[in-house]
């Protein structure tokens, strides 16, 4: 086998093992944001936390992260004002989320226009910094909710099912029911 061959299996290789840890972080990314979401009380949500796995579908996942942005700032918010905990000048992540998807969307913009003659020069640095900004902001964004994860966690040691959802939910409580419970 000659050089070129062997140098172009490593790229690929490398490329291939980028791809599958970029996959895996987006994954456990989205893992964060549903545990978070299900730590905000039913009366709080704006979003359903299984929504936030919609995020994982090819192109449509980027319109989906919109709205995962603004419903998870949405109930953080309101959670955290219902705890007495709002602090006045905190977004619930809505900054770092808006910054993620803006960097994208000039990516996006840029890869477009480099196919126009007049902004073929341009295109590829304006994507490059479009991407690098959005990567910056998504892992802010992704440390923001860990991090409102664990303000959550301190508060709720228990699930956060309604007392509705605990009278008539079958299989919720964990274990197994006393003695008397039995027929």
């Amino acid at each position: 086998m000659n050089i070129e061959a062997m140098l172009f299996l490593c790229i690929a290789g490398l490329l291939a093992l980028l791809f599958v840890c970029a996959i895996l972080a987006y994954v456990l990314f989205h893992l964060s944001v549903y545990r978070t979401l299900k730590l905000v009380r039913v009366e709080h949500r704006q979003l359903l936390p299984a929504l936030v796995w919609f995020g994982l579908v090819p192109v449509a996942g980027l319109f989906v992260s919109i709205g995962m942005i603004l419903g998870v700032s949405y109930s953080l918010r309101r959670q955290f004002v219902a705890l007495g905990e709002h602090e006045p000048g905190d977004s619930y992540g809505l900054s770092p989320g808006q910054f993620w998807f803006c960097g994208l969307a000039l990516a996006a913009e840029a890869a477009l226009a480099g196919n126009m003659p007049a902004f073929s020069e341009t295109a590829g640095p304006v994507m490059v910094l479009g991407m690098t900004g959005s990567m910056a902001a998504w892992i802010v964004y992704w440390i923001q909710i860990d991090d409102y994860k664990e303000r959550l966690q301190r508060h709720f040691t228990t699930d956060s099912h309604t007392p509705e959802e605990q009278d008539y939910g079958d299989g919720l409580q964990k274990g197994h029911p006393d003695e008397e419970d039995r027929p």
